[in-house]
């Protein structure tokens, strides 16, 4: 498997097609994400610039993350 030593963890990429989608899929929420924070701007909302920072650049890392599909697996994991 995947997480079978380290190596494999972080090196060996996922080829499964059902993970591509879940993983391209997840990508497309960020833009709904985008939304959101669009929505608290307009409604006179705090945003926090965490709040903003993240919502900005996670769909960006994301989109670039796609292309490495060993290191994709990670991100999704963790920012689920």
């Amino acid at each position: 498997g995947h997480f079978k030593s380290a190596e494999s963890a972080v090196c060996q990429p996922i080829a499964d097609p059902s993970y591509q989608l879940i993983a391209f899929l997840f990508l497309l929420s960020k833009i709904w994400e985008w939304g959101d924070t669009i929505f608290l701007i307009f409604s006179d909302r705090e945003v926090r610039w965490v709040h903003f920072l993240h919502h900005a650049t996670t769909f960006w890392m994301y989109a670039a993350n796609h292309q490495f599909t060993s290191s994709s697996k990670w991100g999704v994991l963790v920012n689920a």
